[in-house]
């Protein structure tokens, strides 16, 4: 599926007609962590997402540019493959 020349999958955020979630969610999300120190758990009852996609937006590895503070440290969440 196809609108306005970009596939669906392409569109990045909130602007992707699939988005969990709108930018200013994505940042207070990850303010939360920062802040309040609260488990991917609690964040993805309080924002009514998963947690894989709270792993993914508190990493950066979704809504990019949201802003908001990100996980520097990726291997808090998941080993190193070496």
């Amino acid at each position: 599926m196809e609108t306005r020349g970009y596939p669906v999958e392409q569109r990045k955020g909130e602007i992707n007609p699939n988005a969990k979630l709108t930018n200013e969610e994505a940042r207070r999300m990850r303010e939360r962590r920062k802040n309040e120190k609260l488990s991917y758990s609690d964040l993805a009852r309080i924002f009514m997402v998963s947690q894989v996609t709270v792993s993914f937006v508190i990493r950066g590895l979704s809504y990019r540019d949201a802003g908001g503070p990100l996980n520097a440290t990726p291997g808090e969440h998941y080993r190193s493959r070496t």
